[in-house]
């Protein structure tokens, strides 16, 4: 397997890892089925009708989640730029 492969692998492992402890986080914060305000979808519906020219306060518990998953992607995208410049580097010295 090339070095390309392996890390396309395991960025997809990590992406995959990622997201679903995001969605288990969200499904802690919001209510089961059948209690307060319906479906996302139906939610999703009527925020857009509403327009965004009107701003609504986000759940505080919610604020802190969406800060912490840009915090983590902001931390995964810098670690991804230092793999990929330390493999330019093995591939330059691999070539020499």
């Amino acid at each position: 397997m090339s070095h390309g492969s392996e890390r396309n692998t395991r960025t997809l492992a990590v992406d995959r890892a990622l997201k679903q402890s995001c969605l288990e986080e969200l499904e802690e914060l919001l209510p089961p089925d059948g209690q307060e305000g319906g479906s996302v979808e139906e939610g999703e519906e009527k925020g857009m009708e509403r327009g965004l020219e009107e701003e609504e306060e986000v759940d505080p518990r919610i604020q802190g989640e969406l800060e912490h998953l840009h915090e983590s992607t902001d931390a995964v995208n810098r670690w991804e730029a230092e793999l990929e410049d330390a493999l330019t580097i093995q591939t330059l010295l691999c070539a020499a």
